[in-house]
């Protein structure tokens, strides 16, 4: 394919991510928050992916699937809106992505994946909690899930969930702004660890601010606990 073909198929997309497909060639992405990817790109070399199992969760078009597959992991990428951009790219590139049209909620929930990567997408979720509790149950025990995501950014001593239905930040999607410590405690239920976080230097709407989180699923869940959350308890027969 030309280069000029080339820009002509990657301009008839509609893109989400900045990606370099060919020298001279990139997708301009319709995103109004640019700085979204700072934390992410910033963060991203530290990630060991080498022969890595990842699960790349809202993947989009793909950008941070490619990576890890670049970088020697074999990749699931889910979302509930692929991108044909994506499939496009992959087909382009050669590339052995397995990518998937699934809800977060419909991710196996048994320990298959060594990375999980969940960036820009726990915000949007109704079902915050729910999603966490499934993708702690995908990880390994000692393996790594990155979340970048945007929080309450209020100070307070309290673990909370800011819920502004109505009064999104962003736009109506956004209602599920967890603090941080009401981030880490809701991962440590679900056996696992906040081991860094970095909140983004200015860039942001207030009382939100972008977050990026390092996290280790260091054991498993508590089974009587996690039974009666999920309903299964048998506590009162």
């Amino acid at each position: 394919m030309t280069n000029e073909e080339l820009a002509s198929r990657v301009k008839s997309f509609r893109w989400y991510h900045p990606i370099n497909v060919r020298e001279g060639i990139n997708t301009t992405p319709e995103n109004p928050y640019p700085d979204s990817w700072s934390l992410i790109d910033g963060n991203l070399g530290t990630i060991e992916f080498s022969g890595k199992r990842v699960l790349d969760v809202g993947t989009r078009d793909g950008k941070y699937a490619f990576h890890a597959e670049r970088n020697g992991a074999t990749v699931t990428a889910v979302d509930n809106n692929q991108s044909p951009g994506a499939i496009f790219l992959r087909d382009l590139w050669g590339s052995k992505v397995d990518f998937r049209h699934v809800s977060i909620y419909s991710i196996e929930k048994v320990p298959t994946y060594d990375v999980i990567l969940f960036f820009g997408v726990l915000y949007h979720l109704r079902y915050p909690m729910l999603a966490l509790s499934i993708l702690s149950k995908a990880l390994h025990i000692g393996g790594m899930m990155y979340i970048e995501t945007s929080i309450y950014d209020i100070p307070s001593p309290f673990p909370l969930l800011y819920c502004p239905v109505g009064r999104a930040p962003y736009e109506p999607t956004s209602c599920s702004f967890f603090n941080v410590e009401g981030l880490n405690v809701t991962l440590n239920s679900f056996g696992c660890s906040v081991k860094r976080y970095q909140l983004q230097v200015g860039g942001h709407i207030p009382p939100v601010k972008r977050c990026w989180f390092e996290i280790e699923k260091t054991s498993s869940m508590d089974s009587e606990l996690m039974g009666y959350w999920d309903g299964l308890h048998h506590f009162h027969s």
